[in-house]
């Protein structure tokens, strides 16, 4: 509901209360009032309630009660222009700790004033290592190396009367659970999150106002080992750092402007307690008798606690404020059913593949211990799979402290499972469905898009998407969730990207994984594999074509669907440097890439053997095409940006990159011979998609393409990671939309609806991952819970629904479904940065029907099946013709 600011009335004229208040308002990555900001830019953007912006007005000050009078920090004035994403702020420079809020209105098409928005603000937290006054502290007693259970820290303070406000800052060397006289400070899992610890510290801030009380408070932190070192790699049991730490400092703003500080220091206690183990990989283990009581509250006697070890803030690393979205419990789900399994266990199902933690409600006995453990599906016999989970134990549990009903679900872990099952239950106790829950965890992104059709088996597909990639945006887009791995591959984020900003608002998380890629790129210009890089101990001599490309295509993709420039300028940088590594490690080999990378990875079919999973198709083409993929993005970047004897030079080196890829693996369309690898369609693809060969040899290149996938494929794809993202696309674009129908329809192995027949409800790494008749393909590597092969969602979207960007953020859509494969009818919803978006068609009684949805300051090109192409403003548009005409 849009709200008016009444008191407006007092000077502004009657006519001009035509328009409503531009709403939604939000700053930099489009985050709305966030607290802890730590951009080095400050950008407002809103989305206006309806029609079109021809000028706009913004408000700042340090405070709420000024505006819209007295705007102490930037009256912008009258602008004219219809930009309302990513306006630069352009008043007095704020610093650590400063606040600002801020309002904007607009001019219509008709030179209507609006009202004024709701007030919205944002909030800086800590911008510099040196405006840390704390110290880091550990437990004496944890012992570098070993999971040790989680030491409890706490610490008195005085409050004083009329608190105005208190902010929480912290960062850790782990991870951190914090609380205020006995309650947690915040819903938010894994706190302060994962960066590239070899390069910088995140740091959170938390709104702790009302927990405090006048006079005597107590914070508590129990911190455990998480990404800084726990079991983090996963060849072996490799560690990933030293022993935990902890880093905070407590504001308490007063009203009378005073400030008090509570640091972390020597003078702060410490203790282990009931969590006695706690990993990622290997589950997290309660001993409910070992717990402190009221240890983080008022009154408890710490006497017999230890001192912490405290040590100075190293001000060469830097500790970045971050503001993103954080780790959160959103949905609870209940198993399904249960059945009794070996050895008295129970093993509870929860009926979709999801990520998070149980949450433990049944009766117990003092001294019982209960356990959980975690697979993502059944063997053949029904008893749990968990061999694909290679070394990782994930197991948790819960020792009771007292007869009674326990309630109890872990902090410092998670899982991705499908099925539980419990041990420990005493024999003939009949369980009960309600004994466990599940808890789903997700960074916490907004959903922005949904998909539906006609086809049963697509609605299922989209949704396994959807749940791969809220299973996997878990601090850093994952891989995987269940097994000991979990890092942020490179590549499939690279593949994925246009769909993962379509389902759910992806700007800031992918954003903060930008930061993690630059942090991780070495000298010689390589991106590594995985981002943070935890792997740089045994690195690879050589990146990896399609895999390091991530540093230009994902910044690229986000400033497409979000027309967000910063991210481009942010990696501008990297990307020079990532084409110029490829230069160097091309310049011996005639400006081609050598034969190293993963390829066109888990391809099914695979005929070399030498290679195993990487695919049939030349690493050297693959590579050398990524090499030209990334050189024009660079020129395009550098136009974007402005740079435009940049773009000239960028430019120019794609094209010469181009021209000999051409050359060394085409003739007239079609591929040549070549011992690194065969005749596949992701080499066709790659050529096509990325315009790698002269106009006049694309035809060739396509009747090729299509001769691999009907004659040799019997309409079926024969792609991996790679080429999965483009094969529906490319086939789509090149004409063959009725053939790209015919590859995303296939029911039978390798399809995608395969799958599904098969009972996923996520996307899988593998085509032929499980079948219910003959369990796991693999189980060395093979995961149930793989969003690459969901990329085809930007196809659904984009050709089969019809909704794209032709402009970046959406500034101008197109509209162009193209229906076929017997589908009749396709709808997608887009919440875009400007507003709802929707292409909604349906074929019936001879009549194609088409309806669109243009949001506000928008205007959209829509292409017609029969050719013909209207423009449209803002507003709902429907059409109706005849099939076919």
């Amino acid at each position: 509901m849009i709200k008016y600011v009444l008191y407006l009335c007092l000077f502004l004229t009657p006519q001009l209360f035509s328009l409503p208040a531009a709403n939604s308002l939000s700053v930099g990555p489009l985050l709305q009032d966030p607290i802890g900001y730590g951009e080095s830019e400050l950008q407002f953007s809103w989305k206006l309630p309806q029609g079109e912006q021809t000028a706009w007005e913004i408000r700042c000050a340090t405070k709420r009660s000024l505006l819209p009078g007295k705007a102490d920090l930037w009256q912008s004035g009258q602008r004219s222009s219809s930009q309302n994403l990513f306006v630069n702020y352009e008043g007095t420079k704020l610093g650590t700790g400063d606040q600002l809020y801020w309002i904007v209105r607009y001019w219509d098409g008709d030179g209507n004033l609006s009202d004024w928005s709701e007030v919205a603000s944002v909030e800086y937290g800590l911008l510099y290592s040196h405006d840390w006054k704390g110290k880091w502290i550990q437990d004496p007693e944890d012992r570098s190396g070993e999971i040790d259970p989680a030491p409890h820290f706490r610490k008195a303070f005085e409050s004083k009367p009329k608190l105005d406000r208190a902010r929480l800052h912290y960062t850790a060397e782990g991870i951190v659970d914090f609380s205020l006289n006995g309650k947690r400070v915040s819903d938010s899992y894994f706190g302060p999150g994962w960066p590239d610890y070899r390069k910088r510290r995140i740091a959170r801030t938390v709104d702790v106002t009302e927990l405090l009380k006048k006079g005597e408070n107590v914070i508590g932190a129990v911190l455990a080992d998480g990404w800084y070192s726990g079991n983090i790699l996963f060849a072996g049991r490799e560690r990933n750092g030293g022993t935990p730490a902890l880093l905070c400092q407590l504001e308490l703003y007063y009203k009378d402007g005073s400030r008090d500080v509570v640091v972390s220091d020597s003078s702060w206690k410490v203790v282990t307690g009931a969590v006695q183990f706690a990993d990622f990989y290997d589950g997290e283990s309660y001993d409910a008798r070992a717990a402190l009581g009221s240890w983080d509250e008022v009154g408890f006697d710490d006497s017999g606690w230890r001192a912490a070890v405290a040590r100075d803030v190293d001000l060469a690393i830097p500790i970045s404020s971050y503001s993103g979205p954080s780790v959160k419990a959103v949905e609870k789900i209940a198993p399904l059913s249960w059945k009794r399994g070996d050895e008295g266990t129970i093993i509870f199902d929860f009926g979709v593949n999801l990520v998070g933690v149980p949450e433990l409600k049944m009766p117990m006995e003092k001294g019982q211990t209960v356990e959980m453990r975690f697979a993502e599906a059944l063997n053949p016999d029904g008893t749990p799979h968990y061999e694909n989970l290679r070394s990782a134990k994930v197991t948790d549990s819960y020792t009771a402290a007292e007869d009674g009903v326990a309630t109890w679900s872990p902090r410092f872990t998670f899982h991705g499972y499908r099925y539980m099952e419990l041990s420990g239950i005493p024999e003939g106790e009949e369980p009960r469905l309600d004994w466990v829950k599940s808890l789903v965890l997700t960074s916490e992104v907004a959903s922005t898009g949904e998909f539906r059709s006609s086809v049963e088996d697509w609605n299922q597909l989209q949704q396994n998407i959807r749940r791969s990639q809220l299973g996997n945006f878990l601090e850093v887009p994952t891989d995987c969730p269940q097994r000991n791995e979990r890092l942020g591959w490179t590549g499939d984020i690279q593949v994925f990207g246009p769909t993962a900003a379509f389902n759910f608002q992806s700007l800031a998380f992918l954003e903060k994984w930008c930061r993690d890629l630059r942090d991780g790129q070495f000298p010689t210009g390589k991106i590594p594999d995985v981002a943070p890089d935890v792997m740089w101990v045994r690195s690879r001599p050589h990146g990896t074509p399609a895999w390091g490309d991530a540093i230009t295509i994902v910044p690229w993709d986000m400033y497409q669907k979000y027309g967000y420039k910063k991210i481009l300028r942010d990696n501008y940088q990297a990307m020079i440097r990532w084409v110029s590594y490829y230069d160097m490690e091309t310049s011996a080999n005639g400006g081609l890439w050598i034969d190293y990378g993963y390829n066109d990875w888990l391809q099914p079919f695979q005929e070399n053997t030498d290679r195993p999973l990487r695919g049939d198709t030349s690493r050297s083409l693959l590579g050398t095409a990524y090499y030209a993929r990334s050189a024009a993005i660079l020129a395009d970047v550098a136009e974007a940006l402005g740079y435009e004897d940049d773009a000239e030079q960028f430019s120019k080196r794609a094209e010469s990159v181009r021209e000999r890829f051409a050359k060394a693996f085409f003739e007239d369309g079609v591929m040549l011979p070549r011992e690194d690898g065969k005749e596949t369609q992701t080499a066709y693809l790659l050529a096509l998609a990325f315009d790698l060969l002269p106009e006049a040899d694309r035809a060739n290149a396509m009747r090729e393409l299509e001769r691999l996938v009907v004659e040799e494929a019997n309409g079926h794809l024969r792609t991996g990671f790679v080429g999965t993202a483009l094969i529906c696309r490319t086939l789509s674009r090149f004409g063959r939309t009725d053939l790209a129908y015919t590859v995303a329809l296939q029911e039978e192995y390798p399809s995608w609806i395969y799958s599904i027949r098969e009972g996923a409800t996520s996307i899988w790494e593998r085509w032929n991952s499980y079948s219910r008749s003959e369990g796991f393909n693999g189980a060395k590597m093979n995961s149930l819970n793989h969003y690459a092969y969901g990329a085809v969602g930007q196809w659904m979207y984009e050709t089969v629904a019809g909704l794209s960007e032709l402009e970046p953020g959406y500034k101008k859509i197109k509209v162009a479904p193209e229906p076929g494969g017997g589908v009749t009818q396709a709808k997608v919803s887009l919440e875009t940065p400007y507003g709802l978006a929707e292409s909604s068609w349906q074929l019936g009684g001879g009549r194609f029907d088409l309806s669109v949805v243009i949001p506000p300051n928008t205007s959209a090109v829509v292409e017609l099946p029969n050719g013909e192409t209207v423009e449209v403003g803002v507003g709902r548009h429907t059409f109706s013709r005849r099939a076919g005409q």
